[in-house]
């Protein structure tokens, strides 16, 4: 058990006796209350500090990179609208053909094959553009073959359209052109399992 502290060992000697009387008065009140509660076991650490200083320009900064992502998305997402909406010549963007054909005009109707150089992997782009082919009945289509003296040899692909405006369609082929002397576009009849030629033109 701790004694209680003694006045004249804390306060000393050489005090005016207005000076020890009022310092005596302050010690009584003291030892009258008693010691202080205990620390609650809560406050025993101090809080972690949970605000943030940023300066001014800390938060320029980031509210460069914000607008400037802002305005990131909002190009693409422009880019990805139009493109949505683009008739198809938007797939000729880049593409450099080494060889094009024009599969002459026939009731109108007109054909324009672009090929391309050989990929990496063997293989040829192809861009088809037409003009004023009709759509087709379920169960038909149109097809592109490469042919050699005027027979079909290889089909190059398939394709519908759904009206007679500017359809452009992309195929990739892994043969070498260099081995057929045309192209021809054909209607697929569902019906009869025919092939009816509608275009043509030379591969030179």
């Amino acid at each position: 058990m701790s004694r209680e502290p003694d006045f004249r060992e804390l306060v000393g000697d050489g005090l005016s006796p207005e000076e020890e009387a009022r310092l005596r008065r302050a010690h009584e009140l003291l030892l009258a209350a008693g010691p202080p509660p205990e620390l609650p076991g809560v406050l025993a650490q101090p809080p972690t500090p949970q605000a943030r200083i940023i300066s001014l320009a800390q938060k320029r900064v980031r509210t460069g990179l914000v607008l400037a992502a802002a305005i990131v998305l909002a190009a693409f997402a422009l880019g990805y609208f139009v493109g949505a909406r683009d008739d198809g010549s938007s797939l000729g963007a880049g593409f450099a053909p080494e060889e094009t054909a024009v599969l002459g005009k026939s009731g109108g109707r007109l054909a324009v094959v672009r090929i391309g150089g050989r990929d990496d992997n063997g293989n040829r782009p192809m861009l088809v553009t037409v003009e004023k082919l009709k759509p087709l009945p379920s169960g038909d289509y149109y097809t592109l073959f490469m042919t050699r003296k005027g027979k079909p040899i290889v089909v190059c692909g398939t394709f519908n359209v759904e009206d007679e405006d500017t359809t452009n369609v992309r195929f990739s082929v892994a043969y070498d052109p260099d081995h057929f002397d045309g192209l021809m576009l054909a209607r697929y009849d569902g019906s009869t399992h025919d092939d009816v030629p509608l275009l043509r033109a030379p591969l030179t």
